[in-house]
């Protein structure tokens, strides 16, 4: 059962636990960002993928199991009296998957979860008036509101950045001789240039503290 929708107050925001999740289309989630009192950690949850961590300037990138973390990550909200944002309810769905035989974190996931756009929109309408959003996503809400958002951090990079890294490791595992010039070395280059793009950005809780919490207009 869904989350019903809660507004955010300032104080919601200013100690939430933020995520959110990266992957590709029809597979299991890849990276789940989380920032704690502005402390950013990237768990990355697809085994395939552990070799990238602890990569230059990605050193905040931990290997993690997917429902370990999220367990964790419930019960600090709920013995510290934290909210728990992202910028969809994709997020929530991927998490309570996750948690199919952790009922009790479920239910607590419930009640901790704030999809940030109900609050963002009613915000968006209230300081914007005469604007009308083409788009529903977070890179045009920035944009509308004064912040740029900068083209390595554009929509759909990390699905192709990850589509690419997926073809490099299925190559690393062929047998085929020809394709034994992408050696371990490669793929792990690939993936600690990915990483560093998709997990250092600012993303929704920098713009939901500086633009829905607290409601500057700048």
């Amino acid at each position: 059962m869904k989350p019903k929708p809660s507004s955010l107050t300032t104080d919601d925001i200013n100690r939430a636990i933020f995520v959110d999740y990266e992957g590709s289309k029809d597979k299991p989630p890849t990276l789940l960002g989380y920032m704690i009192d502005d402390h950013i950690i990237a768990a990355i949850v697809e085994p395939c993928f552990y070799d990238c961590t602890e990569r230059y300037k990605a050193k905040h990138a931990v290997q993690a199991d997917h429902t370990n973390v999220l367990v964790e990550l419930i019960h600090r909200a709920a013995n510290e009296g934290r909210v728990i944002i992202s910028w969809s309810e994709h997020d929530y769905n991927l998490m309570t998957a996750a948690l199919s035989e952790h009922k009790n974190e479920a239910a607590l996931l419930k009640s901790a979860f704030r999809n940030a756009i109900f609050t963002a929109r009613r915000w968006f309408k209230k300081s914007y008036p005469n604007v009308i959003r083409e788009r529903n996503d977070l890179a045009s809400m920035m944009e509308i509101t004064g912040y740029r958002v900068p083209e390595k951090y554009g929509t759909n990079l990390v699905g192709a950045a990850l589509r690419l890294l997926r073809k490099q490791l299925a190559l690393l595992q062929s047998e085929t001789p020809a394709d034994r010039y992408l050696t371990p070395c490669g793929v792990r280059a690939a993936g600690w240039n990915w990483l560093k793009r998709v997990s250092t950005e600012p993303g929704a809780a920098q713009v939901i503290r500086l633009k829905v919490g607290l409601g500057s207009n700048r």
